[in-house]
């Protein structure tokens, strides 16, 4: 069961993936802005809720089946804005020390 509890974050990590490339090419397609962020967001958040059909089976393939595609629509509706630059600190580790303090009230 070890490696099949590992699909569900696998599909997780596909779906962050595809909601980007979705995104894009809704702007290169001349789509708004608001509307290619808020499409794969939205679209993620209404699938991700099938979830809920997890506690109503019995079989455990079909609830990784299940988990796999709530992780997948979560992925796709994860979407976070890049900044220019902020890539190649965040890959070099490079990263703002103003940028790792908490945003909350101090």
């Amino acid at each position: 069961m070890g490696v099949a509890a590992a699909i569900p974050a696998v599909a997780g990590c596909v779906g962050g993936l595809v909601g980007g490339l979705w995104s894009d090419w809704m702007l290169k397609r001349g789509f708004s802005l608001t509307a290619a962020r808020k499409t794969p967001i939205i679209s993620g958040l209404v699938l991700s809720s099938t979830i809920v059909a997890a506690n109503y089976v019995h079989s455990s393939v079909i609830v990784i089946l299940v988990m796999s595609l709530a992780f997948f629509a979560r992925g796709v509706g994860k979407l976070k804005r890049i900044e220019e630059g902020e890539s190649d600190e965040i890959a070099s580790g490079d990263v703002p020390a103003a940028a790792l303090k908490p945003r909350h009230g101090s």
